[in-house]
C-alpha cells in the first residue's frame, strides 16, 4: 500500500511538471460596496417592514368600529406597497405581506384604498376614540411612523435622484399616516419633521443669485443637455419639472379665488391661507425658473374648471391639490438640494392639504396614477 502511495504522488508530481500546471487557490472577490443611496433605500425597507408588522400587531389588538377598522386596513396596505416598492428583486420577501393581500379591484389589478369624498375636517374624523382607548401600541406607532419619516425625508435630500423621490414619497406618507393616526385614536400628536419646513428649504441663495441666461432664441448649454433623471416622469427634466409646478401653481391660485366665494365662513378662512401658500408657492417656484434659464408658462386670465368646482368646491379643491403632487414629484427627480428640498417640503405641504379636504393622497404621493399602478402590480407581483 505504501508502494503505491508514492508511485500516485510521483506520477501526480511529474504530471504537473509536464503540463506546467499551478493550482491557485483564490478568494471569491468581495461583494460590492453599495452606495448611500442604496443604504438609505436598504434602511428605508427595513423600516417599512417593522413599521408593518407593528401596524398588523396594533390591528389584530383592536375591535373597532367600520371607521377605526377601515383606517387601520389603510394603513396596512400604504406600508405593504412602501415595502414592495422599496425593496429590489431577490431580497427577502416580507413574511408578513401573506395575509395581507394589496386590494384588487374589479379587473384582478391592485388598487388603492378608496378615498373618502367630501371635505372631512380632520380633527372631527368619524369614529374617533378617546386617549384611554388607543393604548400604548398606538403611540408607539405613531412615534415609529414619524422617525420613519423622519429618515426617509433626510436621506431624501443628499440621495440618487430616483431613489430620492422614492424616500420622499414614503417619508411624506409615513408623516401623514402618523399624524392622521394620532387624531383619530387620541394619541400624541407628532412633531413634523424639519425636512418638510418652509423655513428649513434653503432656497435663498439660488433666488438672490443673478443668472446669466442666453439671450432669447439661444439655447442654453446646461438646459440643452439635460437628460430625464431616473424617478421622474418619461421626457422630465428639471425645465419641464419647474415649467409644470408654476403651472399648476397658477391654476391653483386660480381655483382658491373661485372658491373662496362659494365656502362657508370657517371653512373659507381655511381655504383663504391655503391661497396664500399656493401664492408663496407660486412666488419661489418662478424665481427658481428665472434662475435656472427655465421658460416659464405665462399666467392666463382664466383656466378651465370641472363643474364640481361651483357645485362643491371643497372637494374640487382636494382633487386639484392631488392632481399637483406629480409635478412636484418630478422635480424631486430632476433636482439636487438644495431645489430638492425646497420640492420636498412642498409635495409634503399640497398632500398636507389634500387631506385636510378629504381626498386622501395616494400610497406614494408625488407619483403618478400610472406609476401608482405600476407599483401595485409589480407588488403583487413579488
Amino acid at each position: 500500500m505504501a508502494i503505491f502511495r508514492g508511485v500516485s504522488a510521483a506520477l501526480l508530481t511529474v504530471s504537473v511538471l509536464l503540463l506546467g500546471a499551478t493550482v491557485t487557490v483564490r478568494n471569491p472577490p468581495p461583494p460590492p460596496v453599495p452606495t448611500g443611496s442604496e443604504l438609505a433605500r436598504l434602511d428605508a425597507a427595513t423600516d417599512a417592514q417593522d413599521l408593518l408588522e407593528l401596524a398588523i400587531r396594533v390591528q389584530g389588538a383592536k375591535h373597532g368600529d367600520d371607521a377605526e377598522n377601515g383606517r387601520a386596513e389603510a394603513l396596512v396596505t400604504l406600508l405593504t406597497l412602501h415595502v414592495g416598492a422599496l425593496r429590489r428583486d431577490g431580497e427577502p420577501a416580507p413574511v408578513t405581506t401573506a395575509s395581507v393581500p394589496v386590494p384588487t379591484g374589479p379587473s384582478g389589478a391592485p388598487t388603492a384604498t378608496a378615498a373618502p369624498s367630501g371635505p372631512v375636517p380632520l380633527a372631527d374624523a368619524p369614529g374617533a376614540v378617546t386617549a384611554a382607548d388607543s393604548g400604548a401600541s398606538t403611540e408607539s406607532l405613531v412615534t415609529a411612523l414619524t422617525q420613519s419619516a423622519n429618515r426617509r425625508l433626510d436621506d431624501a435630500v443628499r440621495a440618487d435622484p430616483g431613489t430620492a423621490r422614492m424616500l420622499a414619497a414614503a417619508g411624506v406618507a409615513q408623516q401623514l399616516a402618523a399624524e392622521s393616526l394620532a387624531r383619530s385614536s387620541g394619541a400624541t400628536a407628532p412633531g413634523r419633521p424639519a425636512a418638510v419646513s418652509p423655513a428649513a428649504s434653503p432656497i435663498g441663495q439660488e433666488l438672490d443669485s443673478p443668472s446669466s441666461c442666453p439671450a432669447s432664441g439661444e439655447s442654453s448649454a446646461s438646459s440643452a443637455a439635460e437628460e430625464t433623471a431616473d424617478g421622474a416622469a418619461p421626457g422630465a427634466t428639471l425645465s419641464t419639472s419647474l415649467a409644470a409646478v408654476v403651472e399648476q401653481a397658477q391654476a391653483a391660485v386660480y381655483t382658491y379665488q373661485v372658491a373662496l366665494p362659494r365656502l362657508p365662513v370657517p371653512i373659507a378662512a381655511i381655504a383663504e391661507s391655503y391661497l396664500g401658500s399656493h401664492e408663496a408657492l407660486l412666488q419661489d417656484a418662478t424665481g427658481l425658473g428665472s434662475a435656472h434659464c427655465v421658460s416659464l408658462p405665462a399666467p392666463r386670465a382664466g383656466y378651465a374648471l370641472d363643474p364640481s368646482a361651483i357645485a362643491v368646491p371643497a372637494a374640487s379643491l382636494g382633487a386639484m391639490e392631488n392632481a399637483g403632487l406629480p409635478a412636484l414629484g418630478d422635480l424631486i427627480g430632476t433636482s439636487e438640494a438644495p431645489l430638492r428640498q425646497w420640492a420636498t417640503a412642498a409635495l409634503f405641504a399640497a398632500a398636507d392639504r389634500a387631506q385636510s379636504w378629504g381626498s386622501t393622497p395616494e400610497e406614494l404621493p408625488g407619483f403618478t396614477g400610472d406609476a401608482q399602478d405600476s407599483i401595485r402590480r409589480d407588488v403583487g407581483r413579488k
